[in-house]
């Protein structure tokens, strides 16, 4: 529903801003190098570490979290998803704490794992 709400919001032109004034970002890994922050209907919709006023020590966790996603074959499982499921939420409490008051953080990273 807030993607429905957010995309009409897109196309009249108004802020991207769910009811309750607060943005609405997406945490999950691609298969690129970087962030794995996402804020739908934005002309920048892929986050860098530029985009969001969070601390240089949780970007580097988030980027390094993204990257070991990375380091395997789209074919290839994670080596420790558990592990690396557990450093998703614990990025993802960070991520929550840190933009308390301007976003809202949505977990999508586990939509990610599944496919896996």
């Amino acid at each position: 529903m807030q993607d429905r709400y957010l995309m009409a919001k897109s196309r009249t032109g108004q802020a991207l801003l769910l009811p309750n004034g607060l943005r609405l970002i997406r945490v999950f890994p691609e298969w690129v190098s970087g962030w794995p922050l996402w804020e739908s209907s934005t002309d920048e919709y892929r986050l860098d570490n530029g985009s969001l006023p969070i601390t240089p020590e949780l970007g580097r966790d988030l980027f390094d979290w993204n990257e070991e996603w990375l380091d395997r074959a789209e074919d290839q499982p994670l080596p420790n998803p558990d592990g690396w499921r557990a450093r998703g939420f614990k990025l993802l409490q960070l991520l929550q704490k840190e933009l308390e008051g301007i976003a809202e953080v949505r977990p999508e990273f586990l939509a990610a794992d599944a496919r896996d």
